[in-house]
This record gives structure tokens, sequence and C-alpha cells, in this order.
């Protein structure tokens, strides 16, 4: 009874996917399901199920609206967005209560979604492609110069003697994002091979 009802709540979320998967895949995924089930049991299959498809059904969803280049960039956004959010929130807001766990969602989240990717993440620094290095160093660079001006607005607002929680607010969200922005460019287009021959070495 409880396995029949996780195949049929299994197969609406499976509609979840673009239409092109599904015909494709979604018969082996049901197999795949029910052997899970016979395996490790209904919980265990629930979780690890719904798992995957938190973590894949945005990236599918996206890769059917979008080109390569669009959805990696949207990817990289959505990393270091998440990333960015859930340490400033972290670290300027505080860890008491139930926004800890909020933070810490956004980070493993940001986490998950880089670990879930890496290999689209990995082709796309791979690649070879000397604009798109100077594209990402010219992006790491604005990130650091935004950075910089954050740290001094915050300083400057600390020093007048008037630190207010939203003045000191915006420089620290604003830096906080601009600092992750700024690594990850800056490691990205470092990686960038300048020509192909560099990309197979």
């Amino acid at each position: 009874m409880l396995a029949s009802l996780a195949c049929r709540t299994y197969r609406r979320m499976i509609a979840l996917y673009p239409n092109e998967l599904r015909r494709e895949y979604g018969e082996d995924m049901e197999f795949v399901f029910n052997e899970l089930i016979a395996d490790r049991g209904v919980r265990v299959a629930m979780t690890r199920t719904t798992i995957d498809l938190i973590v894949t059904v945005p990236r599918y969803r996206l890769e059917a609206i979008m080109t390569n280049t669009q959805a990696t960039r949207t990817l990289n956004v959505a990393i270091i967005g998440l990333l960015a959010l859930g340490a400033f929130g972290a670290t300027a807001l505080g860890t008491d209560g139930p926004a800890t766990w909020i933070f810490a969602g956004m980070i493993l989240a940001g986490i998950g979604l880089a670990i879930a990717n890496r290999g689209r993440l990995a082709r796309s620094i791979r690649t070879a492609d000397p604009s798109q290095r100077s594209h990402r160093l010219r992006l790491a660079a604005l990130n650091a110069g935004i950075f910089a001006a954050s740290v001094v607005a915050y300083l400057i607002v600390v020093w007048d003697g008037e630190a207010s929680s939203p003045g000191l607010l915006i420089p620290s969200l604003l830096g906080t994002v601009a600092l992750v922005g700024a690594v990850g460019f800056l490691l990205a287009g470092l990686l960038t091979p300048r020509s192909a021959n560099r990309a197979l070495t």
C-alpha cells in the first residue's frame, strides 16, 4: 500500500521534468525508483529521489529554455548569490534563532548546486576562449572594486559615529556578494586556458 502510494507520488514528481527528458527517461526513472524501494525501503527511496529532484529539476528546466552558455551563466550567478547571501546572513546578521538555518541552507544549496553541476562548470572553465578569460578577469576586477568601495563606505559610517543597522547593512551585503564574486571570477578566469593547447595540458 505504502509502496504503491510512493510510486504514484514519484510519477507525479517526474512530471516536473521537461517533456523531452521525461519521454526519453521517464520509464527508466520509475524502474530505478521501484528497485530502490525493493532494496532500501520507501523512506530511503523517497528521501533520495526528492533530494535528487530538488537539485536536478531546476537545472533541466534551465537547459530546456536556455542555451548552454546562458544556463551556465545563470548557474554561476545562482551559486555565487546563494553562497554570498548565506555568508552575509551568517556573519552580519548573527547566528541566533531560526534565521541561522535559512543562511546555512543557502550555503548548503550553493555548495550542492556547485557539486551537482561540477561537470558543466569544469567544462565551461576548461574551454579555451581568450575573450571569456578576459571577461571573467574583468568581472573579478569589477567585483574587487565594489568590495573595496563597500569597505570604505562601511568604515566611513562607523567613523562618523552614526552607525545604524540600515547604514551598515547595505555596504556589508554588497561587500560580501562582491568578495565572493571577485574570488569566484578570478579563479574561473585564471583557470580558463588562452588556447586549445593549454586546455589539453
